[in-house]
């Protein structure tokens, strides 16, 4: 039952199948916040998930075992830029200014315009592919993540990116093969802000440009159990005011552009069910139809039950289009509380109402 897979006591610990982490740019501080809840409450995973700066939170997590919060908290406060910080602004106008901050002299700490170093590579016929250098930024995840733990990590770790040739998407999974840095960078080289990132032959950018909760191919790598739970943890909302104006119309569509990605992956797998279940009463007439490897093959596969919880970033009022650039040190905090707030808020429902499930808990 639900319940008891979320206890009270931080010692007891319930495995559920995968966390899924989604990209958000800064907006990945609330991951941070979700994942100290969780830890908090003793609930684990064994694989976690993730896309561009969720595959930064999801290596981390799956690398430093017990320590993943602390890990995550040196992660999140390196990348807080002190700089976006103005206390006498209100927050729409503080978060005007920490945008326009990152996106003109970048983050010491993440990265830098390649305009300042070399304004020369932007414009030669072989120059460079994105306007930032993510330097800075390698060198931080390469401090933050212990890959070499990850072979031996109890918790299989996922990214996702794209071949940047093919427009396919590549998972990259810890069992199959080793996770290294550039697995981590090239699932959040998003363009242009960003260069691709060269995995053998092959050159990927962020896995977001093709799906930023890749449900399905998660679903179809866990192996069969009796019911599988997914977290998936959204940053960017579902639900919004109606806008008043075109700034907020254009903020609304960069959310819903990878919102709806995640309801037709939902939607693929009610409809395998469906199809499922249709074979399963049409047994008794067709039983050659049975018998085929085929159809066995297809019952295995949707035989058990697949539970989706979310816990879901918000909408706020004051939030601006580019928000996820927003890396001053109070809106991260604020980001992280959030996380925590709505994640500890569902686990208690958990425990009140078993049969809650699937559920969106939006803050």
């Amino acid at each position: 039952m639900v319940g008891s897979v979320a206890p009270s006591k931080k010692s007891s610990i319930a495995v559920w199948d995968a966390l899924m982490l989604e990209g958000g740019g800064a907006l990945g501080a609330y991951e941070w916040g979700v994942w100290e809840a969780l830890e908090s409450r003793g609930l684990d995973f064994s694989l976690i998930t993730g896309v561009s700066i969720g595959a930064v939170n999801a290596a981390i997590v799956s690398s430093r075992g017990k320590e993943a919060s602390t890990y995550l908290g040196r992660f999140w406060d390196g990348v807080s830029d002190p700089l976006a910080d103005v206390p006498f602004l209100s927050r729409p106008l503080q978060q005007q200014y920490a945008v326009l901050k990152s996106l003109m002299f970048g983050n010491p700490a993440m990265f830098m315009p390649v305009w300042w170093s070399a304004p020369g590579r932007l414009f030669h016929a072989h120059g460079s592919l994105g306007l930032y250098d993510p330097a800075p930024l390698r060198k931080l995840v390469e401090k933050m993540v212990d890959f070499r733990a990850l072979k031996e990590s109890s918790r299989k770790l996922v990214v996702s990116a794209v071949d940047l040739q093919t427009g396919k998407l590549t998972l990259f999974d810890s069992r199959s093969q080793p996770i290294l840095i550039d697995h981590v960078m090239a699932s959040g080289a998003l363009p242009p802000a960003f260069p691709p990132v060269r995995i053998g032959d092959r050159w990927y950018w962020d896995g977001g440009l093709v799906t930023n909760s890749p449900i399905r191919h998660i679903i179809d790598s866990l192996s069969a159990t009796d019911r599988k739970r997914i977290l998936l943890v959204e940053l960017f909302p579902r639900e919004h005011p109606l806008p008043k104006n075109l700034e907020e119309v254009l903020n609304i569509l960069k959310d819903l552009s990878y919102m709806n990605r995640v309801d037709l992956a939902h939607e693929r797998h009610q409809q395998a069910e469906e199809i499922r279940d249709f074979l399963s009463k049409a047994a008794p007439i067709g039983d050659r139809l049975v018998r085929t490897p085929e159809f066995s093959a297809l019952a295995e596969h949707y035989a058990h039950a697949v539970q989706l919880f979310t816990v879901s970033h918000s909408a706020h009022a004051e939030d601006q289009g580019m928000r996820d650039a927003d890396f001053s040190p109070r809106s991260l905090r604020k980001r992280r509380e959030e996380g925590r707030h709505a994640t500890l808020e569902a686990i208690a429902r958990w425990e009140k109402e078993p049969g809650w499930a699937p559920f969106c808990c939006l803050h």
